[in-house]
């Protein structure tokens, strides 16, 4: 037979138990990162000229490879512009576009640029240059899920 004493304790660590589950359930990231050694890359984004008819959304997991619905992504860029102040710029959707600029500081110098990029619902990020862009090249270099 079991004492009181035993019981007592049976019963606390069977409370330790389920306030440690909870406890590791509660420390888990509800939005998990993972970081690439390798960047990922696009033929779309290797190089090419962007203009304002390039100004859409871009499907991350068609073009790059990334897991669909992902909440942000870690982004490098680098561009070239004939003309000073010319940029592109990417963000969550058309209204704020603005989560990570490149700008072309002297004219036909090279710009960079690396930052975290929010994404909208369906893990796509949207594309806003502000006139031709030459020579845009874009990375992935991790993503949030």
């Amino acid at each position: 037979t079991v004492s009181a004493f035993e019981d007592a304790v049976i019963q606390r660590i069977k409370q330790l138990e389920r306030e440690v589950e909870r406890l590791q359930r509660w420390e888990r990231p509800a939005i998990k990162p993972v970081f690439l050694t390798t960047p990922k890359t696009s033929t779309s984004w290797d190089g090419d000229t962007k203009t304002t008819s390039d100004r859409a959304i871009v499907d991350l997991s068609t073009v790059f490879g990334v897991p669909a619905g992902i909440k942000a992504v870690l982004m490098s860029i680098q561009t070239q512009a004939d003309a000073v102040n010319e940029y592109i710029r990417f963000g969550p959707n058309s209204t704020y576009n603005y989560a990570l600029i490149c700008r072309t500081p002297v004219a036909s110098q090279i710009a960079h640029a690396m930052g975290i990029v929010p994404c909208d619902s369906n893990g796509d990020v949207y594309c806003y240059p502000s006139g031709t862009i030459e020579n845009v090249y874009v990375y992935i270099w991790g993503y949030w899920l």
